[in-house]
């Protein structure tokens, strides 16, 4: 059975010399909401010396990872508390255990809404799409985009802000997501009209 030599690793401090050529400084988001998921990444700064990976969360139970066998994975919070995440990383000779923390809050860290004006529209017609935080953390990134509905085309896209001119009559449904400072994202904030055939006989839509 191969012996494995273990070096703790003390924030600020690192690895004693000698021990090991492993370096990890695992990075984990600040916070998280219950039910809100967010990124832990091992930032080896030799990689492909390591062979294994293995994150642990503690208290147990207060949260899971997607894989915990990958340097990078994803965390998912299920209790309220700060919690410490643990990586421990060996290249088969040595293990190098190493931590960070995540407060885990009650409710979505960021929120979102949606509207669409007008609410109705003909082929042709330009919508504006704005999305707007409503939670308490603000969303540093707003994503727009169209999930159903026949054709059409963005025509101005700003943060927040789209423009939409739908080629075909139909149903359409856009969405907008928020990512805050740790790169979590909030649930996605719906909205849906109906877009009728032009009523002018040239076919162009009204502005």
């Amino acid at each position: 059975m191969p012996i494995l030599i273990v070096c703790a690793v003390i924030p600020g401090f690192g690895v004693g010399a000698g021990c090991t050529s492993i370096s990890i400084e695992p990075t984990c988001p600040e916070e998280l909401a219950v039910g809100a998921s967010g990124e832990v990444r091992a930032n080896e700064q030799n990689p492909g010396g390591i062979a294994t990976y293995s994150w642990e969360v503690f208290p147990a139970g207060s949260g899971a990872f997607t894989d915990p066998t990958l340097p990078a994975t994803t965390f998912e919070a299920a209790e309220v508390g700060d919690v410490v995440i643990r990586l421990t990383a060996s290249d088969g000779l040595y293990q190098v255990i190493s931590s960070c923390t995540t407060r885990i809050v009650e409710g979505a860290a960021v929120a979102v809404a949606l509207q669409a004006d007008p609410t109705e529209a003909e082929v042709g017609d330009t919508i504006t799409l704005t999305c707007t935080s409503t939670g308490s953390s603000i969303a540093l990134g707003i994503t727009i985009a169209q999930t159903e509905g026949p054709d059409g085309q963005f025509t101005e896209v700003s943060v927040g802000t789209s423009e939409f001119i739908p080629a075909q009559a139909g149903d359409f449904t856009f969405e907008c997501v928020g990512v805050d400072i740790n790169s979590v994202r909030s649930e996605p904030a719906l909205v849906s009209l109906s877009v009728t055939e032009s009523s002018t006989s040239d076919g162009g839509g009204r502005r």
